[in-house]
């Protein structure tokens, strides 16, 4: 059976945690009926409570006790009540056990006990495999630490120990590095690499480095921030990035290398070894490159969603001004009718210089006149598809999207401003404004904002993308290929810990969901809920007031504890949630590394800047607490 997440801490470890919870003790170190009966029938009572404790630490961490320090003296009562004797106030392990051999005894009879064997050569191999499959999603040892901890304990094998699992680990990340290196210098020149060197390094005209530059975030969703993404994309697609192919390379790995590159400067890249140069220049300005990709595409939908709402908006407030003008024209036109001294040529007269204040535009729909209002207000419209029309977009066949961005290409290039009248392709919608238009230069604009919207769909829905994009690619990028699937599904399914059979994992799903459903029918029928226009609704709760006892308590609860510092309160928390090492990947080796997360937290969880939190923490500084920030970030 897998290990929940919240147990996978603990694996791995070779010694007692410095405090366990009363709930980590009863989790890990109650003995069922026959746990006590095994125990009491295997050994006598000077060594009852460690065989208990051995058996709670395998299941606590998947390894064996191996440290000597003092056991503590509430595990040591939690099991000698229930195994019916009296714990001693201080015992370790160095004092139980007087002969080595006791121990591993021991040991061994837990192993068997619980069905766990230690590891063989074959398991070693296949762990080997298997951390080097998961290594191409990761660079970080620790957390492939993590993983193998967790394939061993899934498998009933015994944790050997973490310096094993380590060199393990690092051989298999080292094997993965070794071979994105090896690919990333087939897939490029010497020559290449080195113009690419020398164009991050070059200075700009506003000072910077071209690193610098584009280790820059994209800003807010304006004009000038998506032109300067699209000069980033148009500077790395003049390298040839776009065209570099890195086969068996994940994405994952080249963001790895690309997040050290992300906080180096160019005096620190400089100092870099050969090896680890290339692999980090190439990995950022492919990394780049798809990122500057994505946030184009991304900004570009959210303007495109600004264009329209600004339309709907201006079609509402002209309908509210034309409301209002046809009630003052029905009025006039009521009171001439009511004159018995106008004759009927001169009403008639009257009526047709009304009909003339309202022009000629009237629409069947509001959508209808949204599109007009896309055709005739706008000019924001262009500016964007030229920039779409210098990236590399592909899509299915019948995309209307892709298709009109194809023609609207080839119209920027000879200078074009009015459609032909031979262009395909719109839909029925927007005939009116493109087919049926005699202004050929307002049937553009129209073609135009029509291309827009179907291209904004496309990117949502797969049918466009870019292959040097990491969001908006085609399907067949995104997934593994179906022959290595073949191959290797059983390794995936195990790194995931999800089982071979579709229906083994939908059953408890679908069983669940129907619980839910029983139980969303028997409430509607006792008319708990009402369920209106598909939507369930439930009548507002009413605040109940707070029972004497319940007061009575929390006041207890504040006496108890009564006032805190804030690091007290988050050494505490750490200590039992252990939340610095999920955030690092690994148990902080010093205490500045403790006080960096300490600080990133505390300036990712609140308002305050890097600065602020580095004038609290007074051994950071406000580039430290900017570092940890930025590093907890990704």
């Amino acid at each position: 059976m897998p290990v929940s997440q919240w147990k996978e801490r603990f694996l791995g470890i070779d010694e007692l945690p410095g405090e366990l919870t009363p709930f980590e003790m009863e989790e890990f170190f109650t003995l069922a009926p026959k746990d006590i009966e095994a125990i009491c029938a295997g050994f006598n009572k000077q060594f009852r409570i460690a065989v208990a404790i051995q058996l709670g630490f395998v299941r606590l961490s998947g390894g064996r006790l191996n440290s000597f320090n003092t056991l503590p003296r509430p595990l040591l009562k939690f099991v000698g009540d229930q195994l019916g004797l009296e714990a001693p106030s201080i015992a370790s392990i160095r004092g139980i056990y007087k002969r080595k051999n006791t121990r591993i005894q021991h040991q061994a009879w837990a192993m068997t006990y619980l069905g766990i064997q230690a590891i063989t050569k074959r398991q070693e191999a296949m762990l080997l495999a298997a951390m080097r499959a998961a290594s191409n999603g990761t660079s970080s040892v620790d957390r492939l630490i993590d993983l193998a901890c967790r394939w061993l304990v899934d498998r009933k094998v015994l944790i050997p120990g973490l310096y094993a699992i380590r060199e393990l680990c690092v051989r298999a990340s080292s094997d993965t590095e070794q071979s994105t290196y090896v690919t990333i210098c087939k897939a490029t020149t010497p020559e290449q690499r080195q113009v690419w060197a020398d164009a991050l390094l070059a200075s700009r005209k506003d000072g910077r480095s071209t690193l610098e530059w584009l280790q820059s975030a994209p800003r807010r969703r304006s004009p000038k921030n998506v032109a300067s993404i699209f000069e980033k994309i148009d500077f790395l697609t003049s390298l040839g990035i776009h065209a570099v192919e890195l086969p068996g390379v994940s994405s994952q790995r080249l963001q790895d290398y690309a997040r050290l590159m992300q906080q180096r400067s160019p005096r620190s890249f400089k100092r870099l070894k050969l090896e680890s140069q290339i692999l980090q220049l190439v990995s950022f300005l492919k990394v780049s490159l798809s990122q500057a990709s994505d946030a184009a595409i991304q900004l570009t939908g959210k303007m495109t969603s600004d264009i329209v709402s600004r339309a709907a908006q201006n079609v509402k407030k002209a309908d509210a001004t034309t409301v209002v003008s046809y009630r003052e024209a029905l009025t006039a036109i009521f009171g001439m009718a009511n004159n018995e001294k106008l004759e009927a040529t001169a009403l008639r007269e009257k009526i047709l210089e009304f009909q003339q204040t309202f022009g000629d535009k009237v629409f069947p729909t509001r959508a209808a006149a949204v599109r007009s209002e896309l055709v005739d207000q706008n000019k924001s419209i262009r500016p964007l598809l030229k920039r779409l029309a210098n990236l590399d977009v592909k899509g299915n066949d019948d995309d209307k999207g892709l298709a009109g961005l194809g023609t609207l290409r080839d119209l920027y290039e000879k200078n074009r401003t009015a459609l032909p009248d031979h262009v395909k392709g719109h839909s029925k919608l927007w005939e009116p404004l493109v087919g049926e238009q005699a202004d050929r230069e307002r049937a553009m604009r129209a073609f135009e904002a029509e291309t827009l919207l179907n291209l904004r769909k496309g990117f949502r829905r797969g049918s466009c993308w870019v292959d040097y994009s990491n969001t908006f690619r085609d399907r067949d990028h995104l997934l593994i290929p179906a022959a290595e699937w073949e191959k290797q599904k059983r390794r995936h399914y195990g790194l995931l810990r999800l089982p071979h059979n579709v229906d083994d994992y939908l059953n408890p799903l679908i069983k669940a969901a129907e619980q839910g459903l029983k139980a969303v029918a028997s409430a509607l029928r006792r008319g708990e809920l009402d369920i209106k226009e598909n939507d369930i609704s439930l009548d507002r709760l009413e605040a109940e007031g707070e029972a004497p006892e319940v007061a009575a308590v929390r006041l207890m609860i504040d006496q108890e504890i009564g006032s805190i510092q804030l690091p007290e309160l988050m050494l505490e928390m750490d200590v039992l949630t252990r939340f610095s090492k999920a955030l690092q990947g690994r148990l902080p080796r010093s205490d500045r590394e403790l006080l960096l997360n300490y600080a990133g937290v505390l300036g990712l969880g609140t308002d305050m800047t890097a600065s602020g939190v580095a004038m609290m923490v007074t051994e950071l500084t406000s580039a430290d607490v900017a570092g940890a920030m930025k590093g907890l970030e990704f």
